[in-house]
C-alpha cells in the first residue's frame, strides 16, 4: 500500500512535479490511472477527509471525467499542474475551477517554446 499525500496545495503540488519529472514508464502508469478514475486515483494518492470524499462525489461524473482526461494528458505532456485552496471563510459556495493556460515564446534564433499549465483553485 502506498503512502497517501496529505491534500494541501503544497503537497499535491510537490506530487504533481514529482510525476512531472519521473520516468516515463510512472508517467504513463499515473495517465492511465488518473483517465480511467479520476476519483479513485485521487483517493488512492491523497488523504481526504469523508467530508471532502462527499464533495468529491457530489460534483458527479462529467467533472471526474473531464478532469481525468486533462490531467492525464498534463502528465504525459510534463505540463505543469498546480493547485490552489482558497480560504473557507472568504467563500460564499464551495467550488472548483480548473484554468488551462497556453504560452509560446518565441525569441531571435531559436525555436518557438511551448509552455502549458493546468491549474486547479478549490474554494
Amino acid at each position: 500500500m502506498r503512502t497517501k499525500t496529505p491534500f494541501t496545495s503544497t503537497d499535491v503540488n510537490k506530487k504533481m512535479e514529482e510525476i512531472r519529472k519521473a520516468d516515463d514508464t510512472t508517467v504513463e502508469r499515473e495517465a492511465l490511472a488518473v483517465e480511467t478514475d479520476f476519483n479513485k486515483w485521487l483517493l488512492d494518492n491523497f488523504e481526504l477527509a469523508d467530508s471532502q470524499v462527499n464533495y468529491l462525489v457530489s460534483l458527479g461524473s462529467e467533472f471526474s471525467t473531464t478532469t481525468g482526461t486533462n490531467l492525464g494528458q498534463a502528465f504525459r505532456k510534463r505540463n505543469v499542474v498546480t493547485m490552489e485552496k482558497g480560504e473557507v471563510q472568504a467563500r460564499s459556495i464551495k467550488f472548483v475551477r480548473e484554468e488551462q493556460i497556453q504560452r509560446t515564446t518565441y525569441a531571435p534564433g531559436t525555436d518557438a517554446r511551448e509552455d502549458e499549465v493546468l491549474h486547479y483553485f478549490i474554494s
